[in-house]
């Protein structure tokens, strides 16, 4: 099985729906709309239990009086709600901020944990979490490096991936980016 996640869901979903009826949606495939006559017992008391581990506690409100953070976590307790081994995303963090992000990258850590393998794309290398164990850089579609983070990772291939002059360090397991101004 695989989730996904884009940020264009965010569009597909009416302002309307609360919170957990958008995550409930996830067992029946669709974007706003919910048969709750097909939900189970079992379902809702998963529903209870992502809604947990997703800090979503008490915040069932209509979708748009959510932060953009809560949103990103509703619909990624969507996309995890069948249990996927694989969940795919694109640029989750995006447009965030820091604290939503911080939180949402915890988020990842813990799905990594648990066992299902993330698929991400991002652009922001302090988005990579220290659960990765694969990078690949791309630049219109060529492959740059593609290895474990602490070998692909580094000053010369940021560098070249983005054809400027970048010092690249590892603080704590966090990357960190920056111009380098050595002539």
């Amino acid at each position: 099985d695989i989730g996904f996640f884009f940020t264009d869901i965010d569009s597909r979903i009416k302002p309307k729906m609360l919170n957990d009826d958008i995550i409930l949606s996830g067992y029946q495939g669709t974007f706003g709309v919910l048969n709750r006559k097909l939900i189970t017992k079992e379902q809702i008391q998963s529903l209870k239990d992502i809604i947990l581990n997703m800090g979503l506690t008490g915040i069932n409100k209509y979708y748009y009086q959510l932060s953009d953070g809560q949103k990103r976590k509703v619909l990624i307790a969507r996309s995890i709600i069948n249990k996927p081994k694989i969940l795919i995303l694109d640029e989750p963090t995006s447009m965030l901020d820091i604290r939503s992000k911080f939180d949402l990258l915890l988020i990842m850590s813990k799905l990594t944990k648990a066992g299902i393998t993330l698929l991400y794309v991002t652009n922001d290398i302090q988005n990579i979490i220290k659960e990765t164990d694969r990078v690949i850089l791309l630049n219109q579609g060529n492959i740059i490096a593609d290895g474990k983070p602490s070998e692909v990772i580094n000053s010369e291939n940021l560098s070249k991936l983005y054809n400027y002059n970048l010092s690249v360090h590892n603080i704590d397991g966090s990357w960190k980016i920056a111009p380098n101004n050595a002539t």
